[in-house]
């Protein structure tokens, strides 16, 4: 969230229509910052107690198509290499909507280590359009 928090400033700056969306993963996290940053336009409750990547992954594509259907953003953009971010980023490219990632380009090239981590940037970059590299 605060990687992409001068993002959502650049965008209110410039006049930009956009909407946040919070999966509610790492909530605990997002709670410590969240006086930072505006409230995500849209909140959802994907995460439960001992789910899968694969139970993630298939929550946020169920929870998220229909509202990229009924919103029809030009830019879906995703921060990171969790499987939110890959279930974002996919159910954006089966809707033909483009893909911005943010934190783009880490690589082991190992798809157990880290596992899931290393799968998600490899399918992420994959169908994103735009890849922003992590800075220092």
């Amino acid at each position: 969230v605060i990687k992409l928090s001068p993002v959502i400033e650049s965008l209110a700056a410039e006049g930009v229509l956009f909407k946040t969306l919070f999966t509610g993963q790492h909530d605990e996290l997002f709670e410590d910052v969240a006086h930072l940053l505006p409230e995500p336009h849209i909140r959802l409750d994907i995460m439960r107690k001992g789910q899968s990547p694969g139970d993630v992954m298939q929550r946020v594509m169920a929870e998220t198509g229909p509202l990229l259907q009924s919103e029809t953003p030009r830019l879906v953009v995703v921060q990171g290499d969790t499987t939110t971010a890959a279930a974002m980023a996919l159910t954006a490219f089966y809707q033909r909507i483009s893909v911005g990632h943010v934190e783009a380009g880490l690589r082991t090239h190992d798809l157990n280590a880290p596992f899931p981590e290393e799968l998600n940037r490899q399918l992420i970059s994959r169908v994103a359009q735009l890849n922003w590299a992590p800075t220092t």
